[in-house]
């Protein structure tokens, strides 16, 4: 989990299936994970100045509410591509500027937190444009009707209706 934050989710729904986890994220949160998690590794790392190296692939990557805090996005795509296989999950949910403030917006966000949001159809062209083969992308309440608690939980946030999910794959060989 990529911006793994307190470890919440992965303590709630990912550790119930699956044992080999890893977080990453910054020092503050890091260190609320080593304290209160008996599971997981967890590492430190500047995702747009990584230092991290793990020499290994993953099943599956999260990156839940990270892409809109990046001033550089492409040094993300570039972190994830170095833990991935061709045949590696990848599940990233970021808020619909189109949802928020409309198609069109080309003002900052709304949060003062945020560097950069996008709309469906920028996320789709971006993961597209890096390489990524787009299973599935939907916002939440689309198609996960009987989910919202869960959603809600995975996500931690409550405006959940203007939340982008995407499914993907890596396309091609594998690089790093």
């Amino acid at each position: 989990d990529i911006g793994c934050g307190y470890g919440i989710k992965l303590k709630e729904i990912i550790y119930n299936v699956c044992k080999d986890i890893v977080g990453i994220d910054n020092d503050e949160s890091i260190g609320h994970c080593k304290s209160f998690h008996k599971f997981g590794k967890w590492y430190v790392d500047d995702i747009e100045n990584s230092s991290l190296d793990l020499n290994r692939k993953f099943d599956m990557i999260i990156w839940s509410d990270v892409i809109e805090h990046l001033v550089d996005p492409d040094q993300l795509i570039k972190y994830i591509k170095k833990y991935c296989d061709i045949d590696t999950q990848i599940i990233l949910s970021t808020p619909d500027k189109g949802k928020i403030v409309g198609q069109s917006s080309e003002g900052p966000p709304i949060n003062i937190y945020h560097v950069r949001e996008w709309n469906k159809l920028e996320l789709y062209n971006y993961l597209k444009s890096n390489g990524f083969k787009i299973k599935k992308h939907f916002h939440v309440g689309e198609r996960i009707k009987n989910s919202r608690k869960l959603i809600k939980i995975i996500l931690g946030m409550d405006a959940f209706k203007t939340i982008q999910i995407v499914h993907c794959l890596k396309n091609g060989v594998s690089s790093n």
